[in-house]
């Protein structure tokens, strides 16, 4: 994991980078969502959900504070190589190509929007009226 922080984002973010080809990234995909084929999965809301819980869990068993939690999650299956200029030939991030790159999903990530309920959670909303 690696965190950056933006001027013009204001906010600071980390970036967890997995393969979509690796078989454990397919085998939990089909465990859990019955689909092996990452880009079906990228936009799906409840398959982003059970990674950042997954991701959560992970830190809390790790002993991460919970500022340094990832709190949003974006997946992306562009491969992050030297020939995209996202990383360095030693595979090291380049922040700012990435910042650059990315800066519209970043933003998104840092607009508060209302959860909606899941398909398998129950429909009655905790909102209290105005």
């Amino acid at each position: 994991m690696s965190e950056s922080k933006t001027n013009e984002c204001k906010n600071s973010f980390s970036f967890i980078l997995f393969n979509s080809y690796f078989i454990i990234f397919k085998s939990y995909s089909e465990k859990y969502f019955g689909e092996t084929e990452s880009q079906k999965l990228v936009d799906d809301e409840e398959f982003n959900e059970q990674i950042l819980k997954d991701v959560q869990e992970a830190c809390q068993k790790g002993g991460i504070e919970r500022f340094e939690t990832p709190q949003r999650v974006k997946i992306v299956t562009e491969a992050w190589t030297p020939e995209t200029g996202l990383v360095t030939d030693a595979l090291k991030l380049k922040r700012k190509a990435i910042e650059q790159k990315y800066h519209d999903d970043i933003e998104d990530l840092y607009i508060d929007k209302p959860k909606q309920a899941s398909s398998k959670r129950s429909k009655r909303s905790r909102v209290v009226p105005e």
